[in-house]
């Protein structure tokens, strides 16, 4: 799904990046032998991701899906940041604030791993370009340059 999906705006159609584009299948097994990347992104369908069903399926698919994940033995060295881009069926308020930001709800923004600062809420309104500069320094990767370079990452949410 293109719009849930940033790797395909990118021109590497012709580029060996483009390999390691795999399928839900293929990442359940690379998980289960070790074999996983630094970063993985995943996009769940438009029935698991609610958009074209209830927040009930979205749960029931996560319910299934992350036991999978953190019960790897490779879990104890992840992040794993379960986002939501709306705050409602075909809300197009927006989210967050700030230059990059424009007016809306407050959105959800799951951390599960062992470095999670664990029942942790955090008071401080961040947007989805926090998330980039986040695993943009867990990954010592800079920054891009546009709404990440101002945005701090997200650490009051780890230990």
């Amino acid at each position: 799904i293109a719009h849930h999906n940033p790797f395909v705006y990118f021109d590497i159609r012709n580029d060996d990046r483009c390999k390691n584009v795999i399928g839900l299948d293929e990442f359940l097994k690379d998980l289960s032998s070790g074999a996983l990347p630094n970063f993985s992104f995943i996009v769940p369908n438009n029935v698991h991701d609610t958009h074209d069903s209830t927040v009930a399926a979205g749960d029931k698919w996560l319910s299934t899906f992350v036991p999978k994940i953190i019960s790897s033995p490779i879990f104890n060295n992840t992040a794993l940041f379960i986002v939501y881009d709306e705050g409602k069926k075909h809300d197009k308020s927006g989210f967050g604030s700030g230059t990059y930001g424009v007016t809306g709800g407050r959105l959800p923004l799951i951390l599960v791993s062992p470095q999670a600062s664990e029942g942790f809420v955090s008071s401080v309104e961040y947007t989805h370009y926090n998330l980039l500069s986040t695993i943009e320094s867990i990954l010592n990767l800079g920054n891009l340059g546009k709404g990440d370079k101002i945005s701090k990452p997200m650490t009051d949410l780890f230990k």
